[in-house]
């Protein structure tokens, strides 16, 4: 009678144990590239800690799941999936912006190259940060503000390059007759939130001496196009193409350039994982300024328009502000950050490639 007891229950351990295993394998799958955190793996999954733990190591020396920790947390793929560079795929994830015109020549040189890339465009630099912080991408264009909030938080980033040069402007409202900021002191105005946008608006408004302005902020570069045609808002700090398609369309005009104020000045860096693989980021930084000297010696705008979905004439209007982001050292981009009012920069966050 022991025997069979014990046999019953030697049975139902090892069907708990089989059904954990596939359970896990599963649900890697259905999150695919996006992967997810192990401890976010328990929580769905309503498991122990130390059974996924156990599986997790069983899968990976069977070579079913790849695990990177980024910062203190580990994310978990099935290996069909991992970011790895090392498996032939880079995902970039970028803000989408015309200050990066060059990225159509970076997708062509990456594929010569033998790597597979993955172009990701997020409405805003806190959506695209968060994925490099989450795993989701390998290596993100996004505002140096947005990063360095991320980084200071997580430790789990490190900025490579800069990716692209400020194209930002204060567009106000076609009607309000405005010749200088200080007369918009009780304004309502709009920007994204923890980027260099809300950075340079909110310098202005201080300079101006305007201290009962009101800021709404907003996901995307369409919101604030949408709030400010609604009147919703009186001006927007807003980027490349969504300031010329304002003033082409006669829904505002220029108020304040921030590259007539604060000069040609890095906006949006290169950012990876804090522990990548340094032959990656090094060959990364190699391809994209490859991609940079490529796009300023050919200028084709057929292919940056077909690449950016946007109309070939507003690309024209658009890239006759543009500047080489390889002009900025390291020391350029913390001096750039002093001026702006961001003095303090974690020591161990920029370490330009080139």
């Amino acid at each position: 009678m022991f025997s069979v007891g014990f046999g019953f229950i030697l049975l139902f351990v090892v069907l708990l144990l089989v059904s954990c295993r596939e359970v896990i394998l599963r649900f890697l799958e259905s999150v695919g590239r996006d992967g997810v955190a192990q401890s976010e793996l328990c929580r769905r999954l309503g498991l122990p800690k130390s059974t996924v733990s156990y599986w997790l190591r069983v899968l990976e020396r069977e070579g079913l799941v790849v695990r990177r920790f980024v910062g203190r947390c580990a994310y978990v793929w099935l290996s069909k999936y991992a970011p790895r560079g090392f498996l032939g795929r880079v995902r970039v994830g970028v803000v989408f912006a015309l200050e990066f015109p060059y990225l159509p020549y970076l997708t062509r040189l990456c594929r010569d190259f033998g790597l597979d890339v993955e172009v990701k465009f997020f409405d805003n630099g806190v959506e695209a940060t968060r994925a490099l912080v989450k795993g989701s991408v390998d290596f993100c264009i996004s505002p140096f503000v947005t990063q360095l909030m991320y980084g200071a938080l997580t430790d789990a980033l490190e900025v490579v390059a800069v990716a692209g040069c400020g194209t930002g402007a204060l567009v106000v409202r076609k009607g309000l007759c405005v010749g200088d900021l200080s007369e918009l002191c009780c304004g309502r105005f709009g920007s994204t939130r923890s980027s260099t946008m809300e950075v340079v608006l909110t310098s202005l408004l201080y300079r101006s001496r305007c201290d009962e302005f009101r800021v709404s902020f907003f996901s995307s570069g369409n919101d604030m196009v949408s709030a400010l045609v609604s009147g919703l808002v009186d001006a927007v700090n807003i980027w490349e193409p969504y300031v010329t398609s304002l003033v082409n369309c006669g829904v505002g005009y220029v108020l304040v350039d921030h590259s007539e104020l604060l000069g040609v000045h890095p906006c949006c860096m290169v950012a990876t994982y804090r522990g990548a693989s340094e032959d990656l980021v090094g060959k990364f930084i190699e391809l994209l300024k490859a991609s940079v000297t490529e796009f300023e010696r050919r200028r084709d705008y057929d292919l940056i328009a077909q690449f950016f979905r946007l109309p070939k004439q507003l690309v024209i209007r658009c890239l006759e502000k543009y500047h080489s982001p390889m002009v900025f050292s390291e020391r350029g981009v913390l001096r750039f950050m002093r001026k702006v009012g961001v003095p303090l920069v974690p020591g161990n966050l920029v370490r330009f490639r080139y």
